[in-house]
């Protein structure tokens, strides 16, 4: 026997809290902010330690995202027709007028880091986390304590004695930057066309991913994956009629 499913019997359970906060504004000469920040706990009964539990038990969800900020603003540029500068140019008002300025800034916290079944030596998991100082993604957590040599690893058939997943243990926090601009360009009375410029990951900031997990490995600890993409600019050209 190598594995055992539960699919049919409904025993999981799920729970969820938070708080979210709202704010809008929009300011005079074309301005207008939105910011979100949301604060949420999210724990799932859904995992058996070992295949002869008869109950799954208590553990933060994989899709726990304790904090979560997001600004956004709208800015309508101050050229061309109606608009202090270059109001009664008509080649200014061709080049650079009607553009809308948009940004969004998002910082999330990381997800949760899996373990497998290990033997560690300490008394408190917290002392597993860095300070964030030393943090880094050759160590991005402290791999001291843990059993590092194969002959005295946990087997397969050893009962769990190390949690699967800790709250306060996370991948990097997601932070990135998105912006784009807007042209809207009339031609006749049902026919416009707009040009957008978008910049996705507008600084190019890399966010890490998972680190390894394995004490058995060299790589114990640190971190070899980007869970965003790089930059992207995308020009876009739509005709509407």
């Amino acid at each position: 026997m190598t594995g055992l499913s539960q699919v049919q019997n409904p025993i999981g359970e799920n729970k969820y809290n938070s708080l979210i906060v709202r704010l809008d504004h929009r300011f005079a000469h074309g301005l207008m902010l939105n910011t979100h920040y949301e604060w949420a706990h999210t724990m799932s009964r859904d995992w058996f330690p070992n295949s002869f539990d008869s109950q799954p038990v208590w553990q933060e969800s994989d899709s726990s995202r304790p904090l979560r900020w997001v600004v956004t603003g709208v800015y309508d540029l101050p050229f061309g027709k109606g608009r202090p500068v270059l109001r009664n140019s008509r080649l200014g008002n061709a080049l650079v007028g009607g553009w809308q300025l948009g940004v969004a800034f998002q910082r999330q916290s990381g997800e949760c880091i899996d373990f497998g079944n290990q033997f560690w030596y300490g008394s408190d998991y917290r002392d597993i986390v860095l300070p964030s100082n030393e943090r880094t993604q050759d160590h991005w957590f402290n791999t001291d304590l843990f059993e590092r040599s194969s002959s005295r690893a946990p087997s397969s058939f050893n009962r769990r004695v190390f949690p699967n997943r800790m709250n306060w243990l996370r991948t990097a926090n997601l932070t990135q930057l998105d912006a784009n601009l807007v042209k809207g360009i009339p031609i006749r009375e049902r026919i416009t066309a707009s040009l957008r410029l978008d910049l996705i990951n507008a600084l190019n900031h890399p966010v890490i991913g998972n680190p390894n997990v394995n004490p058995l490995d060299s790589g114990f600890g640190r971190v070899t994956a980007f869970v965003n993409a790089a930059r992207l600019i995308q020009l876009t050209f739509r005709l509407s009629y």
